[in-house]
């Protein structure tokens, strides 16, 4: 009758794919594996500035190649991205970064190189263990673009040099 039974089971598990077996040992599988990815939020912002502190529109400033926000006109952007994994927190190899990139080209007196800015952030919402990352932010970021690659800094955004005194003959 076993034999029976170990051709049928043998018979079945080579057609469904699955094995069969007559031992009431229990299996062993080691430890379960977690599923999900960390994640938490995040909060930045700042402004977009050319070399003389003019603010510059149409940059396109993104974090962790996910999150983006154009510059307007006062140069300001803010990035709020919820539930997102934030690699560089946990320890990771990398650092936290935000990435400048010139969308809008001639437009606003461009077009610019990409600019990377090293963030320094702060954890404001601690995380509750697990996958929670938390609260991570950082305000007032200051992004300073080079002047453009193709024209050179806008007429425009120069500062005017300091008056000049003038120099009268004596009469």
């Amino acid at each position: 009758m076993k034999l029976i039974y170990r051709c049928l089971c043998l018979v079945l598990g080579a057609v469904l794919g699955s094995g069969c077996s007559d031992s009431t040992e229990p299996v062993e599988y080691g430890p379960m594996p977690e599923y999900g990815v960390p994640s938490g939020t995040i909060r930045l912002d700042g402004r977009v500035l050319d070399h003389v502190g003019a603010p510059i529109s149409g940059v396109e400033v993104s974090f962790l190649g996910a999150l983006a926000d154009t510059s307007d006109a006062a140069g300001a952007w803010s990035l709020d991205g919820q539930h997102g994994y934030i690699p560089c927190v946990d320890g990771g190899p990398t650092d936290c970064e935000v990435v400048a990139t010139d969308i809008d080209g001639p437009a606003n007196g461009g077009p610019f190189p990409p600019v990377t800015v090293t963030l320094d952030l702060t954890q404001t919402v601690p995380g509750n263990g697990g996958y929670d990352q938390g609260t991570w932010e950082q305000h007032n970021i200051d992004i300073v673009l080079d002047d453009a690659v193709e024209y050179g800094p806008p007429v425009a955004r120069m500062p005017e040099p300091p008056a000049q005194p003038v120099d009268r003959p004596k009469k």
